[in-house]
């Protein structure tokens, strides 16, 4: 029942706004009463971050897959990056979620940053799935997915493919500043790409070279 509800409220985020989605529309989708849809999410944020959970658990299962078979650390980094630009053009609601977790935590008067580390793994991994700790398990799944990042980093710096003079933690970092900067100039600058006749393929191609270039040693 929980992935029929995730998977109607994905369909219901990934075609309007935060804002203009609403839990009966979203009841309506996954053909559920709202008293329902409330026995297993106690409000819209909670569910949306579930949808951010449930996106990177997904992406811990294909990643490692999809980079495997790619020779040298630089270009698995390359390929996690090129798939995570095309995901996010095909559809946004990833980076949508993970802008509107980083726009909460960063106006809140104690950051998920704090608290994060009083926990022990085992215990991050079996929070219940309430409203207090949407964030906390949303954050919890976040670090995850960078720990993919860090270790493809590594094996980079390792094979001397990736530049060493920075630590793998802050190249991840930078990488992920340098793709969500880039996509949200291309949403910014969408009707102009447009009128020039400028293909968003295009710019991506560009962008990932750029990329390339910065994580070379």
């Amino acid at each position: 029942m929980r992935i029929i509800i995730i998977n109607a409220a994905r369909e219901a985020f990934s075609t309007q706004p935060y804002d203009n989605v609403n839990m009966d529309e979203i009841a309506d989708k996954a053909l559920l009463s709202r008293a329902t849809l409330y026995n297993y999410f106690d409000n819209k944020e909670t569910l949306y971050f579930e949808i951010g959970v449930e996106n990177y658990k997904e992406m811990q299962q294909v990643f490692p897959q999809a980079v495997k078979i790619e020779p040298t650390g630089l270009d698995k980094a390359m390929k996690l990056s090129t798939i995570v630009f095309q995901g996010i053009l095909r559809n946004s609601i990833n980076f949508d979620i993970v802008r509107h977790f980083m726009g909460l935590n960063n106006q809140a008067e104690h950051p998920i940053e704090e608290t994060y580390d009083q926990y022990t793994q085992e215990e991050l991994d079996n929070l219940p799935k309430t409203s207090d700790t949407a964030m906390l398990r949303y954050f919890n799944e976040l670090r995850k997915y960078m720990k993919i990042w860090y270790d493809i980093i590594e094996i980079g710096q390792e094979d001397g493919t990736i530049r060493d003079d920075l630590q793998p933690d802050h190249l991840a970092q930078i990488i992920q500043i340098y793709i969500t900067g880039v996509l949200d100039q291309m949403v910014l600058v969408r009707r102009a790409l447009e009128y020039l006749k400028l293909p968003q393929e295009t710019v991506v191609r560009i962008m990932l070279e750029n990329l390339r270039k910065t994580l070379e040693p």
